[in-house]
């Protein structure tokens, strides 16, 4: 997984790039909006291709005894491609930033957008290869829909119903179901990990750029305020969106063990300080202590 997570962000950093410099050398870049619309509708029709190849390749390889939910194709190119949801957000501001940094007069913020570039090329090697417990959070970016799982109609006994009466209301379900996990992917450690080590360089070197170039809109709003937020958040709401979201994540651990997933299972488990440390070898009476755990939760 970790290659592909690895090529997919490749893909998604050198077609930013690109069209960045593009946008640098033919006039185009500005401090206000960063990119012309165009070139971010282009990047958007580049990502939304991307998604339906990997819908394309997760439908030839998926069992005919297995179906996606009606709603799976939605969700997983929510996660790969809305801003602030997705790390290819962070990637395009951040190519973005670094090349504002480059049209300016000032040596010392060429040196600074060169400096930039190199630091996410960095962090990214690093996630990807040295932190098994950020590949997964960083799949949900770049490789959504071939991360998704197929539907599982054992996830939960047949009385959930009779356990959760509160459910009756189809607002209070998709809230549920929906909402809080939503949410909740935004605080877990591995995204703050992402958000720390990503962005903290990038921040330092925001400010440095509000002070040799003077203001702009674009940096000080999508390089500065909007990660600081996003971090406080991430780091001060975990522990009670976790509580919100035990629901989802105890179907979560349901589908990755029926799927016989069980190192992603073990990333679950670790949220809960349950992790076996060898989830990928885990069988017999551990894996119905883990599935009695997922459904209590």
């Amino acid at each position: 997984q970790s290659i592909l997570v690895a090529a997919a962000f490749a893909t998604n950093f050198g077609a930013d790039l690109a069209i960045s410099l593009w946008s640098l050398r033919t006039g185009k870049l500005s401090p206000k909006t960063g990119l012309d619309w165009e070139c971010y509708y282009f990047l958007f029709t580049l990502n939304g291709f991307g998604m339906l190849l990997q819908a394309g390749i997760a439908i030839h390889r998926l069992p005919n005894t297995k179906h996606y939910a009606v709603t799976a194709f939605a969700v997983a190119s929510v996660s790969g491609m809305m801003p602030l949801l997705s790390d290819s957000y962070d990637t395009l501001k951040d190519v973005i930033f670094a090349t504002l940094c480059l049209e300016s007069d000032q040596a010392i913020l060429k040196i600074l957008g060169i400096c930039c570039l190199l630091w996410l090329l960095a962090v990214h090697v690093h996630l990807i290869f040295f932190r098994k417990d950020c590949v997964g959070e960083l799949a949900g970016s770049y490789l959504p829909i071939l991360n998704a799982l197929p539907d599982d109609e054992t996830t939960l006994p047949d009385d959930e119903k009779t356990k959760r009466p509160d459910d009756s209301s189809w607002l209070q379900k998709k809230i549920r179901d929906d909402v809080w996990p939503g949410i909740y992917k935004q605080t877990t450690p591995p995204k703050q990990s992402l958000l720390l080590e990503e962005n903290g360089f990038q921040t330092v070197a925001a400010i440095l750029y509000i002070i040799v170039e003077g203001g702009s809109p674009f940096v000080i709003f999508i390089n500065l305020a909007v990660p600081i937020l996003q971090y406080v958040f991430a780091l001060t709401c975990h522990g009670c969106v976790k509580d919100l979201a035990s629901p989802w994540l105890g179907k979560q651990l349901l589908q990755r063990i029926n799927a016989q997933h069980m190192a992603k299972a073990d990333d679950i488990l670790r949220e809960f300080g349950l992790a076996t440390g060898g989830a990928g070898q885990a069988h017999g009476p551990q894996i119905e202590l883990m599935k009695d755990f997922a459904k209590a939760l």
